[in-house]
Parts: structure tokens; C-alpha cells; sequence
């Protein structure tokens, strides 16, 4: 489990890791007078702006990937407003004063992810108790005992007893998240569960703060932290022997946040379901690696497949989420002035 200190630290370095994505994220078309973030070269985790983008008045924000190449998933800068003056401290003591990052969150999402990871381990160790089948390789690696051994019902019931310390977790989670601001905006929008939307919050910390800089962050840099930059005309994506300039766990929360929004309907699914409409005859600009075979990329000119059209959506839909995240942030950050 994380101390208060080491997680306040981990939200500084994914401070200074959207500042290494955001330069590569804005939409060079009509869009000069935007702020300009110097792109970071070092690829390590820690790497500072070279400058501090120039803040203009909110405007509107493109959601959609670029305009005439839609696999480049280009995205146009979003701007915010002035940076608050005088933030008054919220309620919630575990938040600090003129900030949306709950430490007290963090731990106890930290913890239920701690538990979690221990249930499904110990679901496999149980299960290897009775299998009594060989793998593929010809390899038997269960122990083949009978389901009605004294051992096997002694598994069961550590295993029943990390399951209630898990449910016990996730009602702690949602307990405190119920007192965070952003809390009221989560219950009025369909989809927004509040198990993972209190785990998207403890990894992202404030959607509108940038704690590096002392400063409001732009939606680009939200975008940035949590996956959805685009280098060199493509979405981010890992690249062997480098590091990754974006929170992997920020990119699956908001995965997993888009999922149960895709199947509990809602605006965010009218967004998905206008994606997947717009992306039903779109083609590849460039040879594709996600739609064809290993070794066998899908050439350019060719059609998305079924796969690649999902995964557009989901992308909008969820930069969709984290941009109405970072608005409301904003919009009680400029309550509290």
C-alpha cells in the first residue's frame, strides 16, 4: 500500500508525464492561436516542459480524430480558462486545500486493487487444486484433488474471506468517494458507476489541476496522461525499449469507465454509437497492424475491420468522459474563487 507522501508524488511525475505528451497533440490547422507546448525528446517519466503553455478563454473541444485522417486519431488543443486565484479549502479533509486530489481516495483504491489482485490469484490456486487435465504442452499442472477434500474447502474459505474483504473495500471506496465534489456529476450522468469512476479519480487525481506546474491543465494534457496523444500522426502506443510517456492504469480506468457506459447506455453511448456510424466505410491511410494478421499488416485503402471501428469509438467516447471530468473540475475550481 501506498503512503500519503509516495502518492503524492506518483501524481507529480503523471504531471510531468502529460507535459512530455502534450506537445505532440495539437492539431497544427487553425490553431495558431493556441497555446504552444514544447515537445519533451527524453523519454523518461520525469522529463520537465521546456515552456508553460499560454492559457486562452474555454472553447469548444473537437472529440473527433483528425478531420481527414481519422486513423491518425488527431486531436484539436483544448484550452481552459484563467488559472483560479484564492481557492477556497473543499469539505473533504483528505483533500487538499484548492485541489481535487483525495489522498484518502488513493489508498483505499490502491487497497481494493491490492485485494482484488489477491482474490484472482488465489481463484487460480484453487482451481489448480482439482484440474486434472494437461495443458497444451502436454503438461499436468494441477493436483488433481477430489473437489470434496478437507484442503480443497479450506482454499474455499480463504478464498470466501478475501472475496467479503474485497466487497467490504469497494463499499469504503464508494462511501468516500461520496463525499467528493466531483461525486454529484458522476450520479447525474448514466454510465458513470462509482466504483470505477473513485479508481479513474485516484489514479488521474484532479482532471483540472496540474500539479507540477501549479497550474490548471488543459483537456490536451488530460488526453495526453491517460493515453490518447497522438506522435508523429498516431495514437500513442508502446514501443519496445521505451518508456511509456502516459499512465498505463489512467489508460485502463478510462477503459474500463467507456465498457460500462457502452453497456449502460446514456449520452456517452449516443457518442459511441455516432462513432461507430461515421467509421462503417472509413479506410485505412495508412498499412494497419491491428487488422491484419501477424506479419501481415491490412493495407492502406483498405476497410477498418469490425475491431478497429470498436476501438475509435471507445477512444472518442472516452475522451468524451475525461473531457466532461475535466469541465466540472474546472467549473467548481472557478465556483471557489
Amino acid at each position: 500500500m501506498m503512503t500519503l507522501t509516495q502518492i503524492s508524488r506518483r501524481h507529480l511525475r503523471s504531471d510531468t508525464q502529460t507535459a512530455a505528451a502534450a506537445g505532440t497533440i495539437l492539431d497544427s490547422q487553425h490553431e495558431s492561436d493556441i497555446h504552444d507546448v514544447s515537445a519533451v525528446q527524453s523519454s523518461s517519466p520525469d522529463a520537465k516542459l521546456d515552456a508553460t503553455p499560454t492559457v486562452v478563454p474555454h472553447q469548444g473541444i473537437n472529440l473527433d480524430d483528425s478531420q481527414h485522417n481519422a486513423d491518425t486519431h488527431g486531436s484539436r488543443a483544448v484550452v481552459n480558462s484563467s488559472p483560479p486565484a484564492n481557492v477556497a479549502a473543499t469539505p473533504n479533509e483528505a483533500t487538499r486545500a484548492g485541489n481535487l486530489f483525495d489522498g484518502y481516495l488513493c489508498l483505499l483504491s490502491d487497497s481494493l486493487d491490492d485485494l482484488e489482485g489477491l482474490r484472482i490469484a488465489t481463484e487460480n490456486r484453487v482451481r489448480a487444486l482439482t484440474r486434472d487435465v494437461t495443458d497444451s504442452d502436454g503438461e499436468m499442472r494441477g493436483l488433481g484433488m477430489d473437489a470434496r477434500a478437507p484442503e480443497v474447502a479450506q482454499a474455499m474459505g480463504l478464498l470466501d474471506g478475501i472475496a467479503a474483504l474485497e466487497k467490504q473495500g469497494t463499499k469504503d471506496l464508494e462511501k468516500a468517494f461520496r463525499k467528493h465534489p466531483l461525486y454529484p456529476f458522476a450520479k447525474a450522468t448514466k454510465g458513470l458507476g462509482d466504483k470505477q469512476t473513485a479508481r479513474l479519480l485516484a489514479t488521474i487525481g484532479d482532471p483540472y489541476w496540474n500539479d507540477l506546474h501549479d497550474r490548471p491543465r488543459t483537456v490536451s494534457e488530460l488526453w495526453a496522461y491517460c493515453g490518447y496523444a497522438v506522435n508523429n500522426g498516431h495514437a500513442q502506443r508502446r514501443q519496445r525499449g521505451q518508456l511509456s510517456n502516459w499512465s498505463n492504469d489512467a489508460k485502463m480506468r478510462v477503459y474500463l469507465v467507456a465498457n460500462s457506459c457502452v453497456k449502460a447506455g446514456g449520452p456517452y453511448r449516443e457518442v459511441y454509437d455516432d462513432a461507430r456510424e461515421q467509421y462503417a466505410d472509413s479506410t485505412h491511410p495508412h498499412d494497419c497492424v491491428r487488422c491484419g494478421p501477424a506479419g501481415k499488416p491490412a493495407l492502406a485503402g483498405s476497410p477498418l475491420s469490425l475491431g478497429h471501428q470498436h476501438a475509435r469509438a471507445l477512444r472518442r467516447m472516452s475522451k468524451a468522459i475525461l473531457k466532461d471530468l475535466w469541465a466540472a473540475a474546472r467549473d467548481i475550481h472557478e465556483g471557489e474563487k
